[in-house]
């Protein structure tokens, strides 16, 4: 009895050392993680393209509420509207029929001018800083030429330089929609006889120009005047002087 009594002794004492030895025994203990919520909490974002001349737009979904939170025009893409343009511009160059241009591309090349020229002009002026920066320019968006055309809703440097050599009626029907739109406006016009000025009628048109809301005057272009363009100039310019 006592045998076992003593093998008994030794065998828990062997289980006790054992156990406070340096074998690391990792231990479990359960620890479950939250989980998310299992409902849709998220948006989508829905990009649509119409095509080369139709504008575009985006949507934002949110899945939760199954419900659009947002469009909006993400505008025309412009590789596929250069391509559209330059398609029917070498037709034409290269002698085949005038490919008609249709309103739905026609109103994205003006859209797409405009904004293009916006971004130009802000450029310019910034560049231009601190001078005074004035724009020939005329107030038809889709005017072209030598004085291109601007939209007036937006800013347009400090002001604009309109031309008022030939029709008066629309120099100051240009003048008013510029003047209105609370632009600055500097009215040129044609001072030189030798390349078709009327010096004789520029008085009344400058009392015309002045009251459709021109504050500066233009005279084009005094560096090629003759002496007798100048003399001119002095003499008729003189009644007018506010």
């Amino acid at each position: 009895m006592k045998r076992f009594l003593w093998l008994g002794s030794v065998l828990c004492l062997y289980l006790i050392c054992s156990g406070c030895g340096e074998t690391f025994r990792p231990i479990i203990l359960p620890n479950p993680p939250v989980f998310p919520n299992p409902r849709a909490a998220h948006t989508v974002l829905s990009i649509n393209d119409n095509g080369t001349v139709v504008p575009g737009s985006t949507m934002v979904v949110d899945v939760s509420g199954d419900a659009d939170i947002s469009v909006s025009d993400v505008g025309v893409a412009p590789d596929e509207l250069r391509d559209a343009v330059r398609a029917r511009l070498d037709a034409t160059f290269g002698g085949a029929p005038h490919p008609e241009f249709d309103a739905a591309l026609a109103d994205a090349v003006a859209r797409m001018r405009t904004v293009v020229s916006a971004r130009f002009r802000a450029e310019v002026v910034a560049a231009a800083r601190p001078h005074q920066t004035l724009l020939h320019a005329h107030p038809d968006p889709l005017r072209y030429g030598a004085n291109v055309g601007v939209d007036l809703s937006g800013p347009v440097a400090d002001g604009l330089v309109l031309n008022c050599w030939r029709d008066v009626d629309e120099a100051d029907a240009a003048i008013s929609a510029a003047a209105k739109a609370g632009h600055h406006v500097a009215a040129s016009f044609l001072a030189v006889a030798g390349m078709g000025g009327e010096v004789a009628g520029l008085p009344s048109r400058i009392d015309r120009a002045r009251t459709a809301g021109a504050t500066d005057l233009r005279f084009y272009h005094a560096g090629l005047a003759a002496p007798a363009d100048l003399d001119n100039l002095r003499t008729l310019l003189r009644p007018s002087r506010a």
